[in-house]
């Protein structure tokens, strides 16, 4: 059974994992809970007791020396041997995100180092890491070479990302420029009378279906010199 709460505490052991809180939880957790004040790192391997739920049978449990869980609760609430799991959980990081669209702080990307020694499920019952993709959506649990080959997804999609950034960098600044010639284009044409401002209309209308103001210059430009070259010609 898998701790996927996130909970220290080991709320992983609760029947049925039902987390809803049943009045006399909140005090447990109250009195589980080191006081900041004296509370200690937890290092080197620990040993610590529950009750076997069958026979109240008192059953000694020693962690693995990176084992962080403060085991607390479990000392109240587990069931059966294959409830024990160890862990250690790596950093955390969030990112704005939504499901229905109200963005709100997701998880991303956290793991979890642990092990379930009597786990029913024989994947968990050596050391595995299991990642948290995103808020309460899990991987498998992970031996040493899936973690590789996850990573290694991990890192093709983050170059993706990469790329997409350099493009992104290039199309708003584009985009940016495209902006400020039609804001140059529309503040002439309004004071434009007559030919002129039918040709800065015209100008505007291929800025904004082009998006590429440069291209529109030249072209407009080659016509005025073309135009004017004619113009002469015929005075002459």
């Amino acid at each position: 059974m898998s701790n996927l709460t996130r909970n220290p505490y080991g709320l992983m052991a609760t029947p049925a994992l039902d987390l809803t809180p049943t009045g006399h939880l909140p005090h447990l957790v109250d009195q589980a809970r080191p006081h900041p004040d004296t509370e200690q790192p937890l290092t080197g391997a620990r040993t610590w007791t529950y009750l076997r739920q069958s026979d109240r049978a008192p059953i000694s449990v020693t962690c693995p020396t990176w084992c962080e869980s403060t085991h607390e609760m479990d000392q109240y609430l587990t069931q059966a041997p294959e409830d024990i799991q160890h862990s250690v959980h790596g950093r955390e990081v969030t990112v704005k995100a939504t499901a229905n669209g109200t963005y709100e702080d997701w998880r991303i990307l956290g793991a979890q180092l642990a092990i379930a020694p009597d786990s029913e499920e024989p994947e968990r019952r050596a050391p595995y890491v299991q990642v948290e993709i995103a808020d309460e959506v899990w991987s498998r649990p992970m031996g040493a070479g899936e973690l590789a080959d996850f990573i290694g997804t991990v890192e093709g999609q983050l170059a993706e990302l990469r790329k997409l950034h350099t493009g992104l960098v290039q199309v708003r600044a584009e985009h940016a420029h495209t902006v400020d010639v039609l804001t140059i284009i529309r503040e002439r044409q309004a004071t434009a009378t007559g030919p002129l401002a039918e040709v800065m209309d015209a100008m505007a209308s291929l800025v904004e279906k082009t998006g590429d103001p440069d291209s529109v210059a030249e072209l407009v430009l080659g016509l005025t010199v073309r135009a004017r070259a004619e113009l002469l010609a015929a005075e002459a």
